[in-house]
């Protein structure tokens, strides 16, 4: 535990993030273009198919082994075993999954024609449980996968342009993202076996499955309420409506994913306190990561909804225009589902809430699909963004209802200062992008513009009122960089 910050550990975990961010920022505004919309439609309606079985191959392990073995680190025996545990039981799940992949294509005849790209996506699934991520996560090695993910987006990113030339090369596309995707997996292979003994060992694995099983419940339910929209669009509205919401989404999981990466980096570091009873230090991680938050998420979305068309336009082109429709209603989805993810990640899974998780899911993951079969043919692709908000407001509002009822005390969840500042600094971000739109014409100009002088002036307001979590960090930050 000595030497690993939380702090810098989620400034890592955002400077990975960012290098895998930095791959479709960089590549797609460019693919987006030479592909056009309905190659993007048919390789997003593939994928999603694919994500249905990676899903069951990981079974619902990766959370619950980040949390157990953040609790085995100290303990090299019990960790090696606990490793090899998780491993056999997701080699076995793994070969479950492949065979009713076949047996899906097999029985569908639509999604044959999709065969050699679902084929070449397949190889997430094996390589997803050979590389085992999440046992970096439980060392918190947060700066061997910085450094990893950032050379296997530099290669991606140059393979994107030297063979994806034309629109028919939705093939070669295909295989670089693969790369992107699985890449750090390759290299983990090695890398691990630096820190554990790996084995095939199923011997008292019986005590796991069924927490694994409630947490794999929940996945299910979590895949089909994020997943079910392109799968649906794609089977009552083909490809070119996949393709508008892919646009759209993709924006969207950029910024979650990016204002997500502080907050996962913290379920180790918080069930290692909660299962050893350091009451204090858990209810501050928890504050910290909640104010936080909000301090990042609320003027993100607010900006990425008031800046919706330039960004759809720069990232996408003028043929994926009328996605930004979606893309302005799916602002609201970012922020309800960051604080979901809070919830989940800093209180219910330390806390080994895997059951309430588990209905939560379940709960909103059949209102999105039933929503999904009313909505999407009504209004197609904004149809689709509309059922993504709803079921991420159904979840937040549960997860707050099933906190409340386990009261927590000396969690500060919302400071006053935090809000107050969030709320004086949304209203400084709207009126300068107001006012870029008034006085810049040209569209990336403005875009800088607006970003950097609002975000300037959004975090001076909350140094001025002097908000003691952006203080902490800066001063934990400060003392980091003098002891090094």
């Amino acid at each position: 535990m000595k030497g690993k910050s939380v702090q810098i550990n989620s400034v890592l975990n955002v400077l990975k993030t960012l290098a895998v961010l930095a791959f479709p920022l960089i590549t797609y505004p460019y693919a987006f273009r030479i592909l056009g919309v309905n190659s993007i439609g048919e390789y997003s309606f593939s994928k999603s198919i694919v994500n249905y079985f990676v899903l069951i191959a990981g079974l619902g392990i990766n959370r619950f082994a980040v949390r157990e073995g953040a609790r085995l680190r100290d303990n090299q025996d019990a960790l090696n075993t606990f490793s090899s545990q998780m491993f056999s039981i997701n080699l076995i799940s793994t070969g479950i999954s492949y065979i009713l992949l076949i047996l899906t294509l097999l029985i569908s005849v639509k999604l044959r024609s999709y065969l050699l790209l679902i084929a070449i996506q397949s190889l997430t699934i094996i390589m997803t449980t050979l590389g085992m991520e999440w046992l970096n996560s439980c060392l918190e090695d947060y700066s061997y996968i910085a450094v990893r993910t950032l050379i296997v987006q530099i290669i991606s990113v140059c393979m994107m342009f030297l063979i994806v030339k034309d629109s028919s090369d939705i093939v070669p596309y295909t295989i670089v993202l693969l790369i992107s995707n699985i890449g750090g997996y390759i290299s983990n292979i090695f890398y691990i076996r630096r820190h554990v003994k790996i084995r095939f060992n199923l011997s008292n694995t019986k005590q796991y499955i069924p927490r694994i099983f409630l947490l794999f419940a929940s996945e299910i339910a979590s895949i089909i309420y994020v997943n079910s929209d392109i799968t649906m669009l794609g089977i009552f509205e083909g490809d070119y409506q996949v393709g508008l919401y892919t646009a759209s989404s993709k924006i969207y999981s950029v910024a979650q994913q990016l204002l997500s990466a502080a907050i996962l980096v913290t379920l180790p570091r918080l069930s290692y306190y909660y299962a050893t009873a350091q009451k204090d230090k858990y209810c501050e991680l928890v504050s910290n990561a909640f104010n936080l938050t909000i301090m990042n998420v609320m003027p993100a979305s607010l900006g990425l909804l008031l800046l919706s068309g330039d960004i759809t336009i720069i990232f996408s082109g003028k043929e994926f225009y009328d996605s930004k429709y979606s893309l302005m209603i799916l602002c609201i989805s970012l922020a309800i589902s960051l604080f979901g993810i809070l919830y989940t990640n800093t209180i219910l899974l330390p806390m080994q809430m895997e059951k309430e998780i588990t209905v939560i899911m379940l709960l909103a993951a059949i209102s999105n699909a039933l929503l999904n079969i009313f909505m999407i043919p009504l209004f197609k692709h904004i149809g689709a963004a509309i059922t993504t908000v709803l079921a991420e407001a159904i979840v937040m509002v549960m997860q707050a209802i099933v906190v409340k009822m386990h009261k927590i005390n000396k969690i500060i969840l919302f400071d006053k200062k935090t809000i107050v500042g969030t709320i004086i600094g949304c209203v400084w971000i709207a009126a300068i992008v107001l006012l870029t739109y008034q006085i810049i014409s040209n569209m990336i100009i403005r875009m800088i513009t607006a970003i950097m002088v609002s975000a300037i002036g959004y975090y001076g307001i909350h140094l001025i009122l002097k908000n003691k979590y952006m203080i902490s960090l800066f001063v934990k930050f400060k003392n980091h960089f003098k002891m090094n």
